[in-house]
């Protein structure tokens, strides 16, 4: 199985700020969209929910998600 994770950055968008796909065996099997709060490190890419609010200030809140990266080959654009 050949899997590749790719981090497509927004850089002129302040919430929504990338997309993540995912390919299989060359084929887009999922788009996912991420918030300004994510980490990726060698293994995954961890997304975060927000909390917080106008006058407060948005902060990380719990993960929404984890995607497995440590078998990919993974690219941002």
């Amino acid at each position: 199985m050949n899997k590749k994770v790719v981090l497509i950055k927004h850089i002129n968008q302040f919430w929504n700020t990338a997309d993540i796909e995912i390919y299989v065996n060359d084929k887009l099997t999922e788009t996912v969209n991420v918030n300004k709060f994510y980490d990726i490190n060698p293994d995954w890419i961890i997304i975060y929910d927000t909390v917080g609010g106008s006058g407060t200030g948005w902060n990380k809140g719990n993960i929404i998600r984890k995607i497995y990266i440590g078998d990919a080959e993974f690219e941002t654009k």
